[in-house]
Formats: C-alpha cells, sequence, structure tokens
C-alpha cells in the first residue's frame, strides 16, 4: 500500500468495496439489530466499507456516523449513543488511514475517543487481527470492569501472541471466545440474548421475509393528490399491499408449514433442546400434515444429539452417549436422506464400540457408514471416520483385512478432499498405530511421509507435529536410533511452540527424552525428561500418566548414584507414583522403587497386583533391571510362574 498514492488507494478500495460480489453478510444484519434495539451501544470498525450502514438500513434508521479520520479534535461533546464510528475513514472519504504515517495522525484523537466510550460497558472483539496502532489503544485502557472478550475462530500461538499476551494479562478482565467466526458468534450472542427477553426475534428480514416488506411499503407517504395518474400508482400500490398480505397469510400465519419450520430452526440456534418442545413440533407436523417440515425437525434431532454427544465426550459419560445416539438414530428416521445423521450415529457407536472393546457396536457402527456413503458418496467426513472406525477394530481383532479396509476408506476420504490435512493426519495416525502394533518400520516411514504432506498443506497446525513426532517416537524405538529420537523431540518442541498451552506435546516431549536416557543410558537426558515433566505438573498437578512417568524417569535416574543418593531419589520417585496410583494409573512403578530398596513384600505385593491387572506383561519384567535382585529369588519365579510365565 506504501507504493502506491491516496488517489490510487481510494480507488483500489472503492473498488473492492461497491463492486457487485460485496454483499451484506449475517454479521452485518445483526449487529444493526442490535445496534437499534439498543443491546450495542457503538460499533468501532478499522473497515472502509459501508456494509453495516447499509444493514442499518433494513431496520429503517441510520445511526449516527463518525470519522475520526476527518476529526481534528474530540470535544467535550459526548459521542451518541447507537452509532457508528470509523477508526481508519471511509472509502470514499479525503482520508483513509492505512500506513503507519497515516495512523499516527490519528493516535491521540483515537485513544480518547475510546475513553470517551470505555466506561461502565463490556467489549467485544470482532473480526479484528490487532496488528496495527489501534491495538495498543486498548491496551492502554486499564482493566475492563465489564470484560473483554475477544472472539476468533482460533488464536494462533505465533501470529496472535501479542493478543494472547494481552489477554492473559493479569487483573485486566480480558477473554477469549475461540471456535467461533463472526457469522457463528453473532447468531450464538443472538439465540442466547434472545432467552433473557423473549420479544428479541430474529431480524425480520430473515425470520418474515414478507412481513418486512410489507413494513417497507408502510413507510412510503401515501399519495394525497387526486389525478388519474396518481390514482393508478395508488392501485398498484394497494396491488402490492395484497400480494404482500396474501403471502404474510400463506407462509407467515401461526398456523402455516413455513413458521413451524423457522420455529424449529429458531430451537435449533437457541440450543432449546427438549422432550417437550420436540414432541409440540411432530404434534403439529401430524395434526396438520407438514410432512415436510420433517427434514426441519430431522435437524433439531441432530442438533440435539452433538450436543449430547460434546457432553458425553467432557463427561466421559456412557449414558450421555447412548441418549445422543438416540437423538441421531430419531433424526435419521425423520429424514432417511439426512447422511450426516447416519455419519454421527456411526461416530457415536465407534467411541461406545473402542471404550467396551464390543465387536458387536462396531459392526452396527460399519453399517450407519456404509448408509451414509450411499446417501452422498462425496461426503468425505464419512469415509474419514469409517477408516478410523475400522482401524480401531482391526486392532482389538487383530484383523488384517480391517486394517486393509481402513486404508482404502481412508484413501477415498483423501481422493473426495485432497486439501484437508486432517486427513492425511489420520491416515498418518492409522499407518503408525498399525506398525507400531506389527513392529513394522516401513509402516511407520510410510505414516511420516503422510504428516509431512499434512504440514505442507498446514504448517501451522500444531498437531501434524506433535503426531510427527510420535512417529518418529516410534519409529526411534523399532529401530534404537538415536538421530530418530532427536528429531522426535524437534517435533514436539515444533508442536508446543505452535501451541504453549498444550501440555500434552510437552508430555510427549518428556517422553521421548526418555527413552533416548534409556537408549543411551545418559544421565543429562533423564535430568531434562525430569525438567520437561515437571513443567507440566506445574500446569496440571492431576495429570496421573505424566506422575507415572515421572517416577519412571526418577528411576532410571537414581542409578547413575550412590546408594545414599539413590535412596533419596527412589523416595521422591515413591511419593510421586503414590499420587499416580491415587488418581488411577497402575502400581507397577511403585513395585520397582521397592525392588531397588530391596522392599521384597511391598515389592511383590504390587507386582503381583500389576500383573494380575495386565499392568505390564511378564515378559517385560524378566528384562527389566529394576528387578535384578530377585531373578534369581525363588519366590519371585514362583510369583512369575502363577502369574503364567515359567521361569526357567
Amino acid at each position: 500500500m506504501g507504493a502506491l498514492t491516496a488517489d490510487e488507494r481510494r480507488d483500489l478500495f472503492q473498488f473492492y468495496v461497491t463492486r457487485d460480489r460485496v454483499k451484506l453478510n449475517i454479521t452485518n444484519i445483526y449487529l444493526a439489530q442490535l445496534l437499534k434495539l439498543n443491546y450495542i451501544d457503538y460499533i468501532v470498525t478499522v473497515n472502509f466499507d459501508d456494509l453495516i450502514l447499509k444493514a442499518c438500513t433494513f431496520y429503517n434508521f441510520l445511526p449516527p456516523v463518525y470519522d475520526i479520520s476527518n476529526i481534528k479534535t474530540i470535544t467535550t461533546t459526548d459521542i451518541r449513543k447507537n452509532s457508528v464510528i470509523y477508526l481508519h475513514g471511509q472509502y470514499f472519504g479525503q482520508w483513509l488511514l492505512n500506513n503507519p504515517d497515516e495512523l499516527n495522525r490519528v493516535e491521540d484523537e483515537v485513544l480518547r475517543l475510546f475513553n470517551a466510550i470505555k466506561t461502565r460497558r463490556t467489549w467485544i472483539v470482532l473480526g479484528y487481527s490487532g496488528n496495527d496502532g489501534i491495538f495498543s489503544k486498548i491496551q492502554s485502557l486499564g482493566s475492563f470492569s465489564n470484560e473483554l472478550f475477544w472472539v476468533k475462530k482460533e488464536l494462533d500461538p505465533i501470529s496472535d501472541k501479542k493478543v494472547l499476551d494481552f489477554i492473559n494479562t493479569p487483573n485486566i478482565n480480558a477473554n477469549k471466545i475461540e471456535g467461533y467466526y463472526a457469522d457463528a458468534f453473532l447468531l450464538k450472542l443472538h439465540a442466547e440474548l434472545s432467552k433473557l427477553n423473549n420479544q428479541l426475534e430474529a431480524p425480520e428480514i430473515l425470520h418474515k421475509p414478507f412481513s418486512y416488506i410489507k413494513s417497507i411499503i408502510q413507510s412510503i407517504t401515501e399519495i394525497n393528490d387526486d389525478d388519474e395518474l396518481n390514482n393508478n400508482v395508488k392501485k398498484m400500490i394497494d396491488v402490492c399491499k395484497e400480494r404482500i398480505n396474501k403471502a404474510i397469510t400463506e407462509y407467515e400465519g401461526e398456523d402455516s408449514i413455513e413458521t413451524l419450520k423457522q420455529n424449529i430452526i429458531e430451537a435449533i440456534l437457541k440450543n432449546n433442546f427438549s422432550d417437550v418442545i420436540a414432541k409440540e413440533f411432530e404434534d403439529q407436523i401430524n395434526e396438520n400434515q407438514f410432512f415436510e417440515a420433517k427434514k426441519q425437525l430431522s435437524w433439531y434431532f441432530n442438533d440435539w444429539g452433538t450436543t449430547l454427544s460434546n457432553l458425553a465426550k467432557e463427561q466421559d459419560s456412557k449414558e450421555a452417549y447412548a441418549e445422543s445416539l438416540n437423538k441421531f438414530e430419531r433424526a435419521h428416521e425423520l429424514d432417511p436422506t439426512n447422511d450426516n445423521a447416519l455419519n454421527n450415529c456411526g461416530t457415536v457407536l465407534s467411541i461406545l464400540a473402542k471404550n467396551e472393546n464390543n465387536k458387536s457396536l462396531y459392526k452396527n457402527c460399519f453399517e450407519r457408514y456404509k448408509k451414509a456413503s450411499e446417501l452422498n458418496p462425496n461426503n468425505e467426513v464419512v469415509f474419514n471416520n469409517w477408516g478410523k472406525a475400522l482401524y480401531n477394530f482391526a486392532i482389538l481383532e487383530n484383523d488384517e483385512n480391517s486394517y486393509n479396509e481402513s486404508i482404502e476408506k481412508i484413501k477415498k476420504s483423501c481422493e473426495l478432499n485432497p486439501n484437508n490435512e486432517f486427513i492425511f493426519i489420520d491416515w498418518g495416525n492409522i499407518l503408525c498405530g498399525w506398525g507400531e502394533y506389527k513392529n513394522n518400520v516401513d509402516l511407520c516411514e510410510e505414516s511420516i511421509l503422510k504428516y509431512k504432506v499434512a504440514s505442507s498443506l498446514n504448517p501451522k497446525n500444531e498437531i501434524i507435529f506433535n503426531n510427527w513426532g510420535n512417529a518418529l517416537s516410534v519409529l526411534a524405538k523399532l529401530k534404537s536410533d538415536r538421530l530418530l529420537y532427536e528429531e522426535s523431540i524437534k517435533k514436539y518442541r515444533k508442536a508446543y511452540g505452535l501451541n504453549p498451552e498444550q501440555t500434552d506435546f510437552l508430555a510427549n516431549l518428556g517422553r521421548s527424552l526418555y527413552n533416548l536416557a534409556k537408549l543411551e543410558n545418559e544421565k543429562s537426558l533423564y535430568k531434562e525428561s525430569i525438567k520437561i515433566y515437571d513443567l507440566v505438573i506445574e500446569r496440571d498437578s492431576k495429570n496421573s500418566k505424566v506422575l507415572n512417568d515421572l517416577g519412571t524417569s526418577l528411576i532410571g535416574l537414581s542409578y547413575f548414584y550412590s546408594e545414599t543418593e539413590k535412596e533419596k531419589i527412589l523416595y521422591e520417585a515413591e511419593s510421586i507414583c503414590e499420587q499416580a496410583i491415587a488418581l488411577g494409573e497402575g502400581a507397577y512403578n511403585l513395585s520397582c522403587i521397592y525392588a531397588l530398596l530391596g522392599k521384597k513384600e511391598m515389592a511383590f505385593k504390587y507386582l503381583k497386583e500389576s500383573l494380575e491387572r495386565n499392568v505390564v506383561s511378564k515378559e517385560y519384567v524378566k528384562e527389566d533391571r529394576d528387578w535384578d535382585r530377585y531373578k534369581e529369588d525363588e519366590d519371585f519365579k514362583a510369583l512369575l510362574n502363577l502369574c503364567g510365565c515359567e521361569i526357567i
């Protein structure tokens, strides 16, 4: 932009802002309504376009407009509520502030403006990157007594670092809301506000379009002059009104099918799910023979099932999964062409089957995916989910055919959408998982190629690098290769750098360091793994697996010290492992600690428990150096023989 003259920039912006392709979006329409109805006091924008003003005309009002680019000094006069404030100017204005020098000329005015409107208000930042001088003015406002919410689909730990640092500043009452684009957030916000105020309806232009047109016609002043020309115009308007009224009666009446459809959709938007409401909708469909509305009711049950499924995932609740499955099944009954409902049925059945190791549930799951793929053979999500379910079944049954079929399904998914990095991630996961299961180096190496493709599609997806690290770690273990472990460590660090809030990446880094330490018998690596585990536990003190892994690393480190120091480390490990056991982990590490401390009775007690619960295999115990003291002990041999492992 700096290479263009002011006129060239203005012409460029005008072209992009006024061309036919530029259309209003849902955000504009909902913002304008909330502005008119006093839910929003000010819309402050860094955009140059007039879309929000056009949207306001839908509600027959024009808000006060303030253009900071043309204000030399903010006066003591108040900024009127329900107004729109342009910080960078408007596309047709004398000033378009889009480079640092131009922005500097209004910095003081922007800060004065913010100070004039900031008090006792909730701030919502929507669709703004924070990559200009305005951001520093927001930062300078201090603590937001009524909260600030920064909304974005995903805040990237690198490109959005300064925004995240600002949000995480103590005591400023700033929060992030992720998972929403602007349109989705405004729909959700509107739905939640309407729960507090039943009078707040969806914008009339979307909810009752013919009533909206009628309100526009009614805003036209009637013609009073009585001559033939004016009489003809009156007749034309009257005919128009008649047609609109007929459309209102037919499509917007309380007893119309269109109103029922709209009510169902509104209930979905508001997450207003209940058996009572669902029955009311079904009764209206059956009593009035509005069978066409079954499609919308199918959507209702599908979204209800999704809500329950998400709840089940959070709570790890079998009952909630079963209830969500019931809703998805009902969605399919109402609309047998709803492939999404069948896909969701398959997904829930797959989760339940994996949790319960249930072959019958897997079979039902595959049937749902098959039907969904027949209904929509171009839905890559169905084939991807089907492939993952087949892989889990292959692991359960040690079934090579199911594994091969899972790969075929993933390939099909990739053919349908070769630009989806998540398909390549899943493909890599399946290859690596089966490779580890079968000790197959070639499959693990092939999985790495899939992660490379995924990273080329999205180099900022931290999951790719974490899973890539997993594959390298598995391959390193199979090949006893230090360089591969070092590569895995780099990938985990990369993943963590992309998302420092994800402690699982740190935990995986710690495990790779531990495995390398064990391979090389290197004291410094044991210490480094312990340091990493400590970082995880600082942020997640109830992470049982990491506590258990920390105990493992401490046991490994103890071998480098004399008896007194070794005992000290082992007692520290004992305390850590007891915490892990209390949180649900197995007791094998504790048995090893007692074996190293010479506490035979306690060691054998926890070893027996670990073997009986299949926490560890007998073969592993036979090779574990922690038991060297007792490998010739008759009681030790008897214990392993009792558990089905003959010692010769």
